[in-house]
Parts: structure tokens; sequence; C-alpha cells
């Protein structure tokens, strides 16, 4: 039933999604992501990413602002450098329509209601100062490619002055040809690879990475909801303001052979988890019809406790250095209930510069043992 509901419900809501898509995507590096480098908001010029999720019967909305970030590159002996990034973000999250949580599998016990998280995050690898063997083949590769391309347009250059080209038409063409020959043999690896190998690209940047990534996270988020609830001592609707709170940390592997990383992560929370749905029959009293009515079963329950975390970012299918499928399942296990929860965004709808902004995301917890589904859309895949 709530796939068929979501299906139903979300409907126009895709429709608006992929009409917004390439408006509201970010700019993205799929050189420096392939290779095992996260997609740092660094990377990107604009500090500010949107992000709309929409589940079964509820929306959430999200944005993530870049308050802080630094770049540096410290050399080391043996020809190499130590890259470093650091960034501090905030980020603000609210359900758009309705009070329930868009994304339940992920068992955050404050994505019912309105959140803002501040996020501390650090990334470094060791990449080489100097050019590979493997690197010079791809460079060579492309510089001829390049080439050839220069030789044929320039033979249907001189083709189009036709029979009796004066001099000056002929001169004109060879110094065009003579620049383009020189920019094919001089520009740098890196551009003439991106515009004559583009598939060789990420293979060539990979070579950099002496060692991968790793970087570190921490966050502390605050979290304020207002639940209303039914009393069941005598059958009135109630409601109550509740603030939450959780703080966090997480640490992640980036691997240099293939565009992956993996990431732990443990949270401790302190929310609120509302009652059952329940319908409520008053005793009858006469001949009047009985009015039941139907809410959550008492006040909100404080819970607390651990919830660790497990998640897989990869890129599975890429076209001439464009990424068009890529996945980032989540496990998550809450220690105070016994609860473990799975998710798998699967991006596939594209934005600009070569980048995922969106697709579908499906879930299941344990304790509810019932699949859900959602959309999202606005915030580029990255690792």
């Amino acid at each position: 039933m709530r796939a068929r509901n979501f299906v139903l419900s979300s409907v126009p809501t895709l429709a608006l999604l992929v009409a917004s898509g390439a408006a509201q995507a970010q700019s993205i590096s799929t050189a420096s992501i392939d290779a095992g480098a996260p997609n740092s908001d660094t990377a990107q010029a604009n500090p500010v990413k949107f992000e709309l999720l929409a589940g079964a019967d509820k929306k959430e909305a999200s944005v993530k602002i870049r308050l802080f970030d630094s770049l540096s590159n410290d050399l080391k002996n043996g020809g190499s450098s130590f890259d470093q990034s650091r960034q501090l973000t905030v980020t603000l999250s609210t359900p758009w329509d309705g009070e329930n949580d868009a994304v339940p599998a992920s068992l955050d016990k404050l994505a019912s209601g309105t959140k803002i998280k501040f996020e501390f995050a650090f990334f470094g690898m060791e990449t080489r100062n100097s050019t590979t063997p493997r690197q010079n083949e791809f460079s060579q590769k492309a510089r001829r490619i390049c080439i050839s391309k220069a030789n044929e347009g320039y033979a249907q250059r001189l083709g189009a002055l036709g029979p009796t080209p004066n001099q000056e038409s002929i001169t004109a063409v060879n110094k065009t040809h003579a620049e383009t020959i020189s920019n094919c043999e001089t520009d740098d690896s890196n551009s003439v690879i991106t515009a004559f190998s583009k598939d060789d690209l990420p293979a060539y940047t990979r070579e950099n990475l002496i060692e991968a990534g790793i970087g570190f996270s921490l966050d502390a988020s605050i979290g304020h909801n207002k639940f209303e609830y039914i009393d069941p001592t005598n059958l009135t609707k109630q409601s109550v303001s509740k603030a939450s709170w959780s703080a966090g940390a997480s640490v992640r592997k980036y691997f240099a052979s293939a565009p992956v990383m993996v990431s732990l992560s443990a949270e401790y929370q302190s929310g609120y988890k509302e009652g059952d749905k329940t319908i409520f029959c008053p005793a009858a009293v006469g001949p009047a019809p009985v009015v039941c009515i139907q809410g959550n079963a008492g006040a909100p329950v404080h819970q607390e406790g651990a919830v660790i975390r497990f998640n897989l970012r990869s890129r599975l299918l890429q076209k001439n250095g464009k990424s068009l499928l890529a996945i980032s399942p989540l496990v998550s296990y809450d220690t105070s209930e016994d609860v473990w929860g799975a998710e798998l965004p699967i991006y596939f709808i594209p934005g600009k510069d070569d980048s995922l902004t969106g697709g579908i995301k499906v879930g299941y917890r344990s304790d509810k043992k019932d699949v859900t589904f959602g959309l999202f859309i606005g915030a580029a895949f990255g690792m």
C-alpha cells in the first residue's frame, strides 16, 4: 500500500524535480571525485546547496551552507605532497508538509522536526608532484588525437579555399594550423586529455595518488518538534513542543584504484518518539452515535542512545567521463531500540557539469518491517 501511495502522490513532485534539476545542480569536478577524492564543497563556486526529498506521504527540504573552508598543500621529501581540505558547514532541514520523518530508515530521532546541524570536516591525501610513465602514455595518446584532428581540419580549410587560392589565404590557413599543432604539443596534459581522450581522465588523475585519502568529521545538531497526540484518559487532543540534540563523529576511507568511499560513523542522540497511530472510540452514551478519533496514543516518549552507521558511495556507470549512475547504500543500527535500518539512494537524474543531482531512495526498518520509497533532487552526488 505504501508503494502504491508513493507512486500516486509523487508524480507531480517528480515532474517538478526533473524540471528544476539543472537549475539546482552544483558544479562538480568528476576527475577529482573519480580519483578517490571527496566531492568537497570547496571545489564548488556556489557555497549553498539545496535538496528536496519527497517520501510516500511527506516531504523534507534542506539547505547546506558552507561557512568556512581552507585548502593547503604541504610538500614532502621524495617528490610528493600532502593535500588537505577543511571546512565548516551548517545544514538547516525541516519537513515541507506534515511533521513526519521523510527518511525513517536513517533512524534519525531528530528528522521529524526542524533541525540545524553544524559539521567540521577534514580530508587529506598524498599525491605525486611528477608524472608517471602511465600518465605520459595517456598524454601522448591525447596529443596524437589532437594532432590528427588538427591535420583533418587543415585539409578541410585548404580545400575550402577553392582551386585557385591566393597566397594570403594560404598563409592564414598555414598559420592557424601551426598554432593548433603547437597547442596540441604544449598545452598541459590534463587539458588535452579532457578535450581529446576524456575516457582516460579518471585513470590519469588516479595516477597522482600515492595513498588513498582519509577523512573525518565532527558534527552537532539541535532539533525542535511539535507533537500532537490523544490523551487516553479523556480522549482530548493535546500538543507539546520538545527539543532534541545529537553529537557524532565519522571516519572515511577513499580508494585510489576505484571511485569508492566507505565511512563509519557513530552518533549519540537524545530525542522523542511519538506513540503509534490509534483509533479511539468513547463509550456509547444514549442513542447518540459514537464519534471516533484517530491520533498518536499518548505523549511522546524520550529516547536516547547511540546510532552506528556504515555507508558506501560509488559510481557504477560512466561514459566519456560523464557519470550516469551512482549509489550510496547506508546501514544504521540504533543501540537504544535494537533496531536497524537500510536505505539505498540511486542517483541517475543528471545536472550540469557531468554531475548527478537526484534519483530515488528505497528504505527498510527492522521494527516496522515496511519498505519505503522517496525521490530526491538538488544535492549533487559526491564522496
